[in-house]
């Protein structure tokens, strides 16, 4: 229908042309034939020729084929069909426009006729949204007049909701948290090792501070681990909001080791002590000379300069060979004195040896009158 209507004016057109054409050959053959009538007369041919020149001029204006009030006909039936095809060409088609009252749908595909693996595609329905009811797939919708709201019967009746008596009756009041969220919650912090070196035999200050962060009171088990071997537990009992340092005091044999206190680690080192070392100094002879058997008393001084007890042998050597070995106990920086008794019958010079330390004294013969 819209091609015939676009084509209708053009074939106007035509049709307006060629009655023009058609009124012009009338009008010259009609004055043709009266001249030719009137020179079987005996009227000249040049009388002839004039009539159908003049005939032929009047009849060739295009104006004059139709009266004034049938132009005007012809005028008014060409802007109505002008008027038309304006409204035509403005309108959009009804597939793109869709049904009265339905949204118009733009930027997607006509998806009527799409085949689907259970047959054609349902469309969409118009009322979409939260708080509508949409028929499940496959369901034919009740016809419904073009831009109608869906019908009643499409939304659930009033028996889907719950009656006022079916609610729980009011109880106690109970608290806005569960039970479980009441408990104590511990943290550790600022673990201390004093010192974190120490000589062996001196001991070794571990401390933290133990914090309840939670809303109940509680006791929390304080574990200290040594290399990872637990060395002491400690319990707490802590009121919410309360903190408490905890020690521990520890004695470990020499060497490096490893604290930690509930992820919170350091390191401290004992050091060896220094073994017995011993000096002798101040050696004493007396008397440098003695008379043949008198006592003669050699003696020194001997320190223990470690950091240990220890047992220092002194041997004494006479002219080269051990006279006599003493002992003597002494303990860390502690001094002691040691002392030989020898007597000699044999006269002479007598050279003394104590460990490192030298000396002589001399025996004198007696003379007899």
């Amino acid at each position: 229908m819209r091609i015939v209507l676009r084509v209708l004016p053009i074939i106007v057109i035509l049709a307006v042309f060629l009655m023009a054409n058609a009124s012009t050959s009338f009008a010259a053959k009609l004055e043709f034939g009266n001249s030719a009538y009137g020179l079987n007369q005996g009227q000249k041919t040049d009388n002839v020729t004039d009539n159908f020149t003049g005939t032929l001029g009047q009849g060739s204006s295009f104006f004059s084929i139709f009266p004034t009030w049938a132009w005007w006909a012809i005028g008014g039936v060409v802007g109505v069909l002008l008027i038309m095809i304006i409204v035509l060409v403005a309108t959009p088609s009804r597939k793109k426009r869709g049904p009265a009252g339905a949204p118009i749908r733009t930027g997607m595909p006509d998806m009527e006729g799409m085949e689907g693996p259970q047959g054609p595609m349902p469309m969409p329905n118009a009322m979409s949204g939260p708080g509508s009811y949409n028929a499940p797939v496959g369901t034919a919708m009740p016809p419904q007049a073009p831009g109608a709201f869906p019908m009643q019967e499409q939304y659930p009746g009033a028996g889907g909701f719950q009656a006022p008596g079916q609610y729980p009756s009011a109880g106690p009041v109970t608290a806005p948290y569960p039970q479980y969220a009441r408990r104590p919650i511990f943290s550790v912090s600022n673990l201390t090792i004093t010192p974190n070196q120490v000589k062996y035999g001196n001991p070794v200050t571990i401390s933290a501070i133990v914090s309840n962060n939670g809303s109940e009171s509680g006791t929390y088990s304080v574990v200290l681990r040594i290399n990872g071997m637990v060395e002491n537990i400690i319990d707490l009992m802590l009121s919410p909001g309360a903190s408490q340092a905890t020690t521990f005091t520890v004695n470990k044999d020499a060497g490096e080791y490893y604290a930690e206190v509930d992820g919170l680690s350091g390191v401290f080192v004992i050091i060896p002590l220094v073994p017995a070392n011993f000096t002798i100094s101040n050696l004493t002879i007396a008397p440098e000379r003695a008379k043949q058997g008198e006592n003669i008393i050699i003696s020194a001084i001997v320190k223990n300069n470690g950091e240990l007890p220890g047992t220092f042998t002194a041997a004494l050597k006479l002219k080269g060979a051990v006279e006599s070995t003493e002992d003597i106990n002494l303990g860390p920086g502690e001094n002691g004195k040691i002392s030989f008794k020898i007597a000699e019958t044999t006269p002479g010079f007598y050279n003394v040896e104590l460990e490192g330390l030298t000396g002589r004294f001399v025996v004198e013969m007696e003379w007899q009158g």
